[in-house]
């Protein structure tokens, strides 16, 4: 009888000690500047910090200048972390600009921004709850949409604006985004203009609850090897015939290879790791997805180049 080495199981989704998030492209970063002057000439001060990595980060920037007759001051922070089955993102971001004498000017401006784009490996609940808050000249939202743009929640702060979602992400690919900033502007004379902006924000994904059908009960998927170099085999088996399909998707949820239909109960399919033009595909994380009828499953492979 055949071995099936790594059963998955329709009712049996991946375990929370698995990635359930893996993200691909971020841009997590504070940013700043500030400037003063008249028309003889001004000064100019910016500073900025980004994550180099999905390990956790933790940002803060501030520039001031204040000459006598003017002052311009921005700054902004960020604590922000990325696991398998949470993101976290606590931030904050200020501006304030104040003219006291003619021909004088200010800017400053503060800005923090968590932008992760991340794929799930299966399908999963998500709970996003916290904060975002906004004052003056200040802006905060957050946003969580799929790669084509589809908005799935979005949220722009009004005060302080409490965040509340819940919903059900399929197999795929999704940004989370969340902002907060603030630009201000004086000149000529005693003027004040200032601005805040801060956010509070956690992300959680789980495994769904699926009710079993008979089919889901009878079905077994494996891939072998797993990482691979070069081939891998894809095994499965069923109680009973079905109409069957098997695609390959890479990390961003786009499939790379067709592997074709078929309509019985147990097989095994080779995937030569190439694509469907006959390219070898780059190294990294891919997901087999097996659909039978109404139901489907996603094994994740590694791919080592």
């Amino acid at each position: 009888m055949k071995q099936i080495l790594l059963a998955l199981l329709f009712v049996s989704p991946p375990s929370l000690a698995s990635a359930l998030i893996t993200p691909t492209s971020q841009v997590r970063q504070v940013t700043c500047s500030a400037e003063t002057g008249d028309s003889n000439g001004s000064q100019n001060l910016q500073d900025d910090q980004s994550a180099s990595d999905f390990a956790a980060f933790n940002g803060a920037v501030a520039e001031t200048l204040s000459p006598s007759e003017a002052l311009g001051s921005g700054g902004g922070t960020q604590t922000s972390t990325i696991n398998a089955v949470s993101m976290t993102a606590t931030g904050s971001a200020f501006a304030n600009a104040e003219a006291y004498e003619f021909e004088w000017f200010a800017t400053a401006d503060g800005r923090s921004e968590f932008d992760v784009t991340f794929s799930v490996s299966a399908e999963v609940n998500y709970d996003v709850s916290g904060m975002i808050a906004a004052f003056d000249n200040g802006g905060a939202s957050v946003s969580l949409t799929d790669l084509g743009g589809n908005v799935i929640f979005s949220e722009g702060a009004s005060g302080e604006t409490p965040i509340s979602d819940q919903g059900t992400l399929s197999f795929g690919s999704y940004r989370l985004r969340i902002v907060a900033g603030g630009s201000c502007y004086a000149d000529d004379g005693f003027q004040l203009d200032y601005a805040f902006a801060e956010y509070d924000i956690a992300f959680t994904v789980s495994d769904p609850v699926v009710t079993a059908s008979p089919l889901a009960r009878d079905f077994d998927m494996s891939v072998t090897p797993n990482p691979a170099r070069q081939a891998t085999t894809i095994d499965y088996a069923l109680k009973r015939d079905a109409d069957l399909r098997l695609d390959v998707f890479d990390a961003r949820g786009r499939r790379v290879r067709s592997l074709g239909r078929r309509s019985d109960s147990a097989g095994s399919v080779l995937w030569n790791g190439r694509d469907d033009e006959g390219d070898r595909v780059p190294g990294g994380i891919y997901f087999v997805r097996l659909r039978a009828g109404d139901q489907i499953a996603h094994r994740k492979v590694t791919i080592l180049r």
